[in-house]
C-alpha cells in the first residue's frame, strides 16, 4: 500500500509517483534497467512480460473523444479492438505490463475488452528504459447490502493516447445490477412495464459519475459520461457523447483534460458493427453465454474515461473512485445505491489458485500456506503473509475520503 516510485529520466516533469490498491513496493535500481514489480513483471522494455507490441495502441478500442459524439475513434480500431496509428499508440516496442484483479462479472463476450488492461507506457518511452506503472489494479466497491460481491470495479493503467500520457480508467457494473440486455431477449428484467426494459430506456438517462483524486486526496477532475444518445453521424443513430453531451458533465476540472471517453453499448453498436440491435440485444441466457451472430457484444455496462496527467499539476495522480451506481432502470428497484471501496474477492487474482486467497499485499493468506513461526526476512519479505496494513501517517492521503479502501487499513 505505497507508492508505485519507478524513475523515468527522460519524463522528469510528469507525475508518476502512483497510488494503487495493491502492495507496491518502491524497489531501489539495481543498475540492470529492470523495476522491481510485485506481480513478478520485468518492466525493463528487453525483457518486460508480454512483449513489445509494435505500433499498438494503448488505449483498447477507445470510443468517441469527449464531447465529439462521434461513436468511433479515429481509425481506432485495427481489426482486434486495439488502437493504431493517428499516434494513439504507446512507443515502439512498450511493453504491456499486466497484473492484479481482473473484475470477473460475466459477459465479456469475446472482444478485447475481456481481458486486463494493459499498463502500456508513456508516449516517450524508450526501449530498455523502466516504465512507470499505476499497476493493473482493480478496486471494487461495494453496496451497503451486500459486503462480498462487489456493485462495480474500477481498473487503472497509463496509456498514450492521441500523443498524450493519460491515465485510463475502466469502471464496470455487476451485470446483476444492469447490464447490456433489452428488448424482447432482456435477461432479469421481467419486473419492467410490460415485462421488459425497452431500449429507450439506455438513451437520454443513464451515466456514471467518476471522482479522479491526486496524491494530495485532492479532486482533479469529477465527471459524468453520457452512456448513450441519439446521434444522427453515428453508424447507429446512438452514440455516448463524452463528458459534454447527452447525460455526460464536466462536474469539477477542466474538461481539456479528457481526452477520451467510451462506453461497451457504444463500442456494440458501432465498433464491433453491431447496429442493427436497437430493439432488442442479441439474445443470450443468465449466464451471457456469447450469441453466435454477436460473439463480441458486451453484455456489461462499462464506461471509460483517458485523463491526461496534466490534470495532476504539481501532483501525482491517486486514485479513481466511484460514490455510487446508477442506472434507470436497474434490476431490483433501487436505481441509485451509494457504494464504497473495499476488497475484492480473493478468487478474483489470475495468479491464485489456492481456493482460501492468496498474498496479494492485501492481508490476503500466502499461497504456500507458511508455518505459525514463519520470521520474515525483512520489510519487504512477504513469504510469511502480509497483514495488509501500513503505519499509521503513511496511508495515502485519499484515505480521509474513503477511509474503507484497502489502501487505507494502519497498524
Amino acid at each position: 500500500m505505497s507508492q508505485l516510485c519507478n524513475s523515468h529520466p527522460r519524463s522528469a516533469a510528469l507525475p508518476l509517483c502512483l497510488v494503487g490498491i495493491a502492495l507496491f513496493a518502491c524497489g531501489g535500481d539495481d543498475g540492470s534497467g529492470a523495476a522491481d514489480d510485485p506481480f513478478g513483471n520485468v518492466t525493463d522494455g528487453a525483457e518486460a512480460s508480454g512483449g513489445g507490441q509494435e505500433g499498438s495502441g494503448g488505449a483498447s478500442g477507445a470510443g468517441s473523444g469527449a464531447g465529439d459524439g462521434s461513436g468511433a475513434g479515429d481509425g481506432s480500431s485495427a481489426g482486434d479492438g486495439s488502437g493504431a496509428g493517428d499516434g494513439s499508440g504507446a512507443g515502439d516496442g512498450a511493453p504491456m505490463v499486466q497484473g492484479g484483479f481482473i473484475p470477473m462479472f460475466p459477459g465479456a463476450g469475446s472482444a478485447s475488452d475481456a481481458q486486463p488492461l494493459d499498463n502500456a507506457g508513456l508516449c516517450d518511452y524508450v526501449e530498455g528504459d523502466p516504465i512507470p506503472t499505476a499497476g493493473n489494479v482493480t478496486r471494487c466497491f461495494f453496496g451497503p447490502d451486500d459486503p462480498v460481491n462487489p456493485a462495480a470495479t474500477i481498473e487503472q493503467v497509463l496509456e498514450c493516447v492521441e500523443g498524450v500520457d493519460t491515465v485510463h480508467v475502466r469502471l464496470t457494473f455487476d451485470p446483476a445490477f444492469v447490464d447490456n440486455t433489452y428488448g424482447e431477449t432482456g435477461v432479469g428484467w421481467e419486473g419492467e412495464k410490460g415485462g421488459m426494459r425497452d431500449f429507450s430506456k439506455l438513451v437520454g438517462s443513464d451515466h456514471a459519475e467518476i471522482l479522479i483524486v491526486d496524491s494530495n486526496g485532492d479532486t482533479a477532475a469529477q465527471f459524468a459520461i453520457d452512456y448513450i444518445s441519439a446521434d444522427d453521424n453515428a453508424p447507429s443513430g446512438y452514440s455516448s457523447l463524452g463528458v459534454e453531451g447527452g447525460d455526460g458533465e464536466m462536474i469539477a476540472g477542466d474538461p481539456a483534460v479528457i481526452v477520451q471517453t467510451s462506453t461497451s453499448i457504444d463500442k456494440n453498436l458501432n465498433e464491433r458493427g453491431y447496429d442493427q440491435y436497437t430493439d432488442s440485444s442479441p439474445a443470450t441466457d443468465d449466464n451471457y453465454t456469447q450469441n453466435p451472430d454477436a460473439p463480441e457484444w458486451d453484455y456489461r455496462v462499462v464506461y471509460e474515461a483517458w485523463i491526461d496527467l496534466a490534470a495532476f499539476g504539481d501532483a501525482d495522480f491517486g486514485g479513481a473512485f466511484i460514490e455510487f451506481v446508477h442506472a434507470s432502470p436497474a434490476k431490483g428497484g433501487e436505481n441509485t445505491i451509494e457504494v464504497l471501496p473495499g476488497e475484492c474477492p480473493p478468487d478474483w487474482d489470475p495468479g491464485c489458485d489456492n481456493p482460501d486467497g492468496c498474498d496479494t499485499g492485501t492481508g490476503d493468506p500466502p499461497a504456500n500456506d507458511p508455518p505459525a513461526d514463519c520470521t520474515p526476512s525483512g520489510p519487504d519479505d512477504t513469504s510469511c503473509g502480509d497483514t495488509g496494513t501500513v503505519p499509521a501517517g503513511t496511508e495515502p492521503a485519499f484515505c480521509e475520503r474513503f477511509p474503507t479502501d484497502p489502501a487505507c487499513r494502519v497498524d
